[in-house]
């Protein structure tokens, strides 16, 4: 399989390029896209295949992968419960490099983070709040802050690599379980809580 390579620009995101974007992970394909953090391999939730080859590409058989949303009215579509807490976070730290790990109305419990990165946002607005992104790395490796770095590992295992230049933050977002009293953090990264 080749891999294709698409940039983007950071500042103005090309349209064009951002529904193609899109209609490929819509497609059932596996798409490396940047974040403020590092960049992320978007699949979309509802197609089990993509999951299955996120999934061995990942080495994950069993940890879920927390979506990506452009907009905080998304967290209705994925019928998650906010309380007051997770507002305040949400309304201090998002657009940014927080995960959240929240309840859905259907006790489930799912990761949430909103990116800050401009080319994130215009993809995932265009997608929809369907999409789980981890790093864009190969277990063990540390994860890809630019196109270059993710291609250099990638290359034949994924569809499409954006590239949007460097990721400015190059730290992991920080994740925090919600779900628990008092929250507790299951990973630190870029944000101090």
């Amino acid at each position: 399989m080749l891999t294709e390579l698409l940039r983007i620009s950071p500042v103005r995101p090309e349209q064009d390029k951002i529904k193609y974007a899109a209609r490929v992970i819509k497609g059932g394909k596996l798409v490396v896209f940047p974040t403020e953090t590092v960049y992320g391999i978007a699949a979309y939730a509802k197609n089990n295949m993509t999951l299955a080859r996120l999934r061995k590409l990942k080495n994950r058989p069993k940890n879920p992968f927390s979506f990506h949303i452009a907009s905080k009215n998304d967290l209705k579509k994925l019928n998650c419960i906010v309380d007051k807490s997770a507002k305040r976070l949400i309304n201090k730290f998002w657009p940014g490099p927080l995960t959240l790990i929240l309840k859905t109305k259907s006790g489930k419990n799912i990761g949430v983070r909103m990116p800050r990165h401009p080319v994130a946002r215009a993809l995932l607005k265009m997608t929809g709040p369907q999409v789980v992104a981890p790093s864009a790395n190969l277990k063990d490796e540390a994860p890809s802050v630019t196109a270059d770095m993710a291609f250099e590992e990638l290359n034949g295992l994924v569809d499409l690599i954006i590239d949007s230049g460097r990721a400015k933050v190059g730290v992991s977002s920080t994740v925090l379980d919600m779900t628990r009293t008092p929250p507790k953090i299951l990973r630190q990264g870029s944000i101090k809580i």
